[in-house]
């Protein structure tokens, strides 16, 4: 038998895994060794892999008994419907597997495990996550939850369970993390992003409105609408406070400046991000192809993707 532990172990060792890098075949080729494959079916590297990631995991932890294996996500579902551990919408435990409805219309788009479950938020990982193997933060409840499958997993023992590591004196850190959401015209606010773990924004409505904040310096930041012209400079970050919480009147948004304050005593830091597949933009810069924005007056926002990083 197979603990989530265990599965939540491979999983992780598979982070990073990508079509960029090409680490992401070893997945595929995992999912394929296994006999027989589901509906005859081997999995081609031009495939969506999502469901080959879940169903490899499950091929290396020995627990296709009580995971199943697939590469379609519909399917997976009705296997878990078989199996008994299909929950539906519910609360999630350590180890289930998760799957996504995008467009809330009762399909099943997207799958993955879920590592943790803390603070209102689940913490999954997930294979085929912008072409890569990679953790993902959303609320509890979040709309696009399909629901959750629950394997029977062996009971965990000790051994099972990892370590807690020494913790060493900790020292400064010239990390700085930003934190970032967007309120599309359909979905409303989305949840919150932390660096590059992600974007924000969805491919199928456009960005009404942007907040952000970071853990050190400060930020300011401000919008274009579409059509019209630039809303005036926000510096705080609260989704309730339409006035000064964040940039956005509730009218499509074609672009962004963004501009980060480096604390004193620490290495000179810059804001970098861009709109969509447009270029990167470095604060408010301008020449070596920068306009001084991220993003092209006319062309809605739909993602936005931002990191602080030394000049």
């Amino acid at each position: 038998m197979t603990t989530a532990t265990q599965i939540l172990n491979q999983a992780k060792k598979w982070l990073g895994y990508s079509e960029t890098n090409g680490k992401f075949k070893e997945i595929i080729d995992v999912y394929n060794s296994h006999k027989p494959l589901a509906r005859g079916y081997k999995l081609k590297y031009s495939d969506e892999w999502c469901d080959g990631f879940v169903s490899s995991c499950a091929i290396k932890c020995g627990a296709v008994d009580i995971i199943g294996t697939e590469v379609g996500v519909p399917r997976h579902v009705d296997i878990f419907k078989k199996k008994g551990i299909w929950l539906g919408r519910t609360r999630p435990q350590v180890g289930d597997i998760i799957v996504y409805d995008w467009n809330r219309d009762g399909s099943a788009d997207h799958i993955g495990i879920v590592e943790k479950v803390e603070n209102g938020y689940i913490t999954t990982i997930e294979g085929n996550y912008n072409e890569v193997v990679a953790r993902r933060k959303i609320p509890v409840g979040w709309g696009m939850i399909r629901g959750f499958a629950r394997p029977k997993y062996e009971k965990e023992t000790t051994s099972d369970k990892p370590t807690k590591p020494t913790e060493k004196p900790s020292t400064p850190s010239n990390k700085v993390d930003v934190y970032y959401r967007v309120k599309t015209q359909a979905h409303g606010w989305l949840p919150e992003v932390e660096n590059l773990n992600d974007f924000s924004g969805l491919k199928d409505s456009p960005i009404i409105g942007v907040a952000m904040r970071v853990n050190k310096g400060s930020i300011k930041y401000r919008v274009h609408v579409k059509g019209s012209c630039w809303l005036g400079w926000i510096t705080e970050c609260d989704i309730n406070d339409y006035y000064k919480g964040y940039a956005g009147n509730n009218k499509v948004i074609d672009a962004i400046q963004v501009y980060y304050y480096t604390p004193k005593g620490m290495k000179l830091k810059e804001a970098v991000y861009k709109v969509n597949d447009f270029g990167w933009q470095h604060d408010t810069d301008k020449g070596n192809g920068q306009d001084g924005y991220a993003g092209m007056f006319g062309t809605a926002m739909m993602e936005l993707r931002i990191s602080i990083n030394d000049c």
